[in-house]
């Protein structure tokens, strides 16, 4: 994995990652990387998690058009 992946320090000290390096992140998954389990305030939704090189990724689908993804370190 190259050190992008793991991120880019900016001038405000804050991780900046690009669309390029979460698509990293996530093809360096596989199935150990991954968890589920029900969202906190609403159940009925499944949240999705990849963890991988200190980082989660953690996505949920609303409408079969609708769904979120949110970066964390």
């Amino acid at each position: 994995m190259r050190d992008s992946a793991v991120g880019r320090l900016s001038r405000s000290a804050s991780w900046i990652l690009s669309a390029g390096d979460v698509i990293e992140v996530i093809r360096a998954c596989n199935g150990t990387h991954y968890s589920c389990s029900p969202h906190h305030a609403v159940p009925a939704i499944e949240v999705h998690v990849l963890r991988r090189s200190g980082w989660y990724i953690k996505f949920y689908f609303i409408e079969p058009q609708t769904w979120f993804i949110s970066v964390h370190q």
